[in-house]
This record gives C-alpha cells, sequence and structure tokens, in this order.
C-alpha cells in the first residue's frame, strides 16, 4: 500500500468515526429527553391531590354566594346543571366568586356578566355543574 492510500482510509476511518459519535450523541440526548419526560410524569403522578367535589345542591349555592355577601336572584335546576343569576355584583368580586366555585370542583358551563349601568355593579348569569 502507498502513503496515499494509507491516508485515503484513515480519513475513512475518522469521517466513520465522527458519524458514529454525531449519531451516539443524538441517541443519547434522545434517551435523556425521554428519561426527563419520564420522571416529570412520575413525579407529577406522585403528587397528585384528588379534590372531593361538592356535592351541588340550591342550598350550597346560596350558602356559598351568600358567604360572598352576594344578593342571589334565583337558583334554577335546568338539563345542563344549575342556571345561577345573581345582581349587583362588584368587579371585584368577580374573581373570588369563579375561584370559590372552582375550588371546591364545580365546573362553570356558561358565565355571562352584564355591566349595563357604568359602575362596575354586574349582573351575572351561569349555570355550574
Amino acid at each position: 500500500m502507498s502513503v496515499s492510500a494509507n491516508r485515503l482510509l484513515l480519513l475513512a476511518y475518522l469521517l466513520a468515526l465522527a458519524l458514529f459519535v454525531d449519531w451516539y450523541l443524538k441517541k443519547r440526548d434522545e434517551y435523556y429527553r425521554e428519561y426527563l419526560a419520564y420522571k416529570e410524569f412520575k413525579l407529577l403522578l406522585t403528587n397528585y391531590q384528588s379534590r372531593a367535589r361538592a356535592q351541588l345542591s340550591e342550598d350550597w349555592i346560596r350558602n356559598r354566594i351568600g358567604s360572598l355577601g352576594l344578593e342571589l336572584q334565583s337558583v334554577k335546576l335546568v338539563s345542563t346543571g344549575y342556571e345561577v343569576l345573581i345582581k349587583d355584583v362588584p368587579g371585584h368580586t368577580l374573581a373570588q366568586l369563579v375561584y370559590s366555585l372552582e375550588s371546591e370542583g364545580v365546573s362553570l358551563v356558561k358565565f355571562r356578566a352584564v355591566d349595563n349601568t357604568g359602575s362596575a355593579l354586574f349582573r351575572v348569569e351561569m349555570v355550574i355543574r
């Protein structure tokens, strides 16, 4: 073999080695990403806390809304849940109302707050389940 053939073999070997190292590093990064996703899922699964949902009834709704100091206009049982109408809800109390309901596990199917007067007192219509 001549010197140029040895150099050519050495270059081919180095190219193959470089391609192999590149392939190995990509596979290793892919493996670590999957492993971290698995560990994150496992952490979330071990820290999961189930919340007890509130048993909805008209009395429970009246008590919850009354505890916020709001005036309940009507509560009706409809096919999609309870339809609740509240009048004169201050703007800063809207967030408290939604938070207090959702923290009890109640889902808001429909929520509509209208202020036609411009005085930040809303008429709230919602359907909760």
